[in-house]
């Protein structure tokens, strides 16, 4: 069994991947089942309607094939997130599917929560967390879900310059130049 006293860690900036607590990977293969558990992971509430799951990733199709092929990727993600303690994670009913944050790490959460901070020393940890552009290499075929991705990847470059322009501006005013240059 695996170690239950760290979450299960999603990473959606840089290379897409699940890790149970013990660094097992768990990623799922399929590139759209990849993007409905980041799709997911970067909802507040970590949920969202069944149709809007398909509208994002399967907005070309007809209803019925789309229907059809979330519900053949949500069994093929349950199947994946059952192993050891990563079962439960996700949670699907007749309307909605939801990834249970509260069991999660998710990057993408800490570095919106350094970013929102006060604190330098939050700050400073920001560019260790961005691995890169968000969820990169993973490009589907649908249209919608190009341009959610797309403007998710603008907030997020827009958020890591933000706070790095923050970061220089704090270690200017104190006249630390070593430090300045080092969060440049």
């Amino acid at each position: 069994m695996g170690d239950t006293s760290s979450p299960t860690r999603i990473n959606v900036l840089g290379d897409f991947r699940v890790r149970l607590p013990d660094g097992t990977d768990i990623t799922p293969s399929s590139k759209k089942a990849r993007a409905i558990v980041a799709y997911l992971a970067l909802k507040p509430a970590g949920k969202e309607t069944r149709e809007q799951l398909r509208n994002l990733v399967w907005s070309t199709r007809g209803e019925k094939q789309a229907r059809d092929s979330l519900r053949q990727t949500l069994t093929s993600l349950r199947q994946t997130l059952s192993r050891e303690n990563a079962s439960e994670i996700l949670v699907a009913d007749r309307e909605e599917v939801r990834l249970r944050l509260e069991k999660l790490w998710i990057d993408g959460h800490e570095v919106q929560h350094l970013a929102a901070s006060d604190s330098p020393e939050k700050w400073r940890r920001l560019p260790e967390l961005y691995d890169g552009e968000l969820l990169a290499g993973l490009e589907i075929a649908d249209p919608t879900f190009n341009d959610w991705l797309l403007v998710e990847r603008m907030r997020f470059q827009d958020l890591l310059r933000s706070t790095v322009e923050r970061l220089l501006e704090f270690h200017t005013a104190r006249s630390d130049l070593p430090a300045a240059a080092e969060a440049a």
